[in-house]
């Protein structure tokens, strides 16, 4: 806990965390961006979000995740395809499936 003393900055560091990954789904309506989320190393941290304690925090990792991998690929953008690529492969290297699995029972 980074306050174990004064808990209404740590309920205040979460309630930001759940606000910042409500905005990631913003990206998730433009997956040409994706690739920014690969480069900055972003999909490692919201892999991290999973095993979260608080499982707010962990269910809006995991639907954050489900949203940026439901995409059509039928876009004729081969940019945006590349980069939705570059993502799920990201996704597939950091063992996110396996992750989701593990956390499957604590989450559901």
């Amino acid at each position: 806990m980074k306050y174990p003393n004064e808990p209404e900055k740590f309920l205040d560091s979460e309630v930001e965390l759940h606000a910042e990954i409500q905005e990631l789904h913003a990206v998730a309506a433009s997956p040409e961006l994706y690739y920014i989320l690969v480069d900055t190393k972003a999909v490692d941290s919201i892999l991290g979000m999973i095993t979260h304690d608080n499982t707010d925090i962990s269910i809006g990792a995991v639907s954050l995740l489900q949203e940026m991998t439901d995409v059509d690929l039928s876009s004729e953008d081969e940019n945006e395809k590349a980069s939705v690529m570059q993502f799920v492969e990201a996704f597939v290297a950091s063992q996110g499936l396996e992750l989701i699995v593990q956390n499957l029972t604590r989450l559901g």
